[in-house]
């Protein structure tokens, strides 16, 4: 019973179009309309019917229905924050800006480097969700992580962030008596001479 609970809270914790979109391909050729030659091809999506990626042609279908579009950063999928913030609860999301809009990454990067990954045991800010390198303040590099990150992130960041801060004071500690043990181990330096008065 606490288990199908769980799975309700779950569920309800998310629109049911986001799961959706999330497994959506983008970019492709609309095999409905071929004269739609467009580079970006199907890069639009409705969230209020969830039947697949859209072409500029194939949204004419769904007039006044929420359609967003789909764009691309680095060979990456983003949303524009503006289009989803009153929708989707983005906080925590590594933001990126383009043509002057902030916009996050639909999904995680699934190529990086061996670098790029760190253990748990490092305090360098990391993604709650797969533990690539990101940016302070950001919990996760994606919504795809967001999604399936942990609901107390914010706490468990306080409880690291609070480590971090002991970690640096025992730290400078250590720096300040270092710097102290060098300034007490340098020579003094002689004075300029004076002669004794001509008696």
């Amino acid at each position: 019973m606490k288990n199908q609970e769980t799975g309700d809270e779950e569920n309800n914790r998310w629109p049911p179009w986001l799961k959706a979109l999330l497994g959506e391909s983008f970019f492709e050729k609309c095999k409905s309309h071929r004269v739609c030659r467009l580079k970006s091809g199907c890069n639009r999506y409705c969230l209020d019917c969830m039947d697949g990626a859209l072409c500029s042609i194939s949204i004419k279908d769904h007039e006044d229905h929420h359609i967003v579009q789909i764009r691309k950063s680095t060979n990456q999928e983003v949303i524009r924050v503006c289009d989803f913030q009153k929708i989707l609860d983005l906080t925590g999301i590594k933001r990126g800006i383009i043509n002057g809009d902030k916009v996050v990454f639909l999904r995680k990067h699934i190529k990086r480097k061996a670098q790029f990954i760190i253990s748990e045991e490092d305090f360098t800010n990391k993604c709650e969700a797969c533990w690539c390198r990101i940016p302070v303040p950001f919990f996760f590099c994606s919504l795809s992580c967001r999604m399936g990150g942990p609901k107390n992130f914010q706490k468990k960041k306080r409880h690291s962030a609070a480590m971090v801060s002991d970690s640096d004071s025992l730290y400078s500690g250590s720096s300040h008596g270092r710097e102290k043990s060098k300034v007490q181990g340098t020579k003094r330096r002689k004075g300029i001479p004076h002669r004794a008065p001509m008696g």
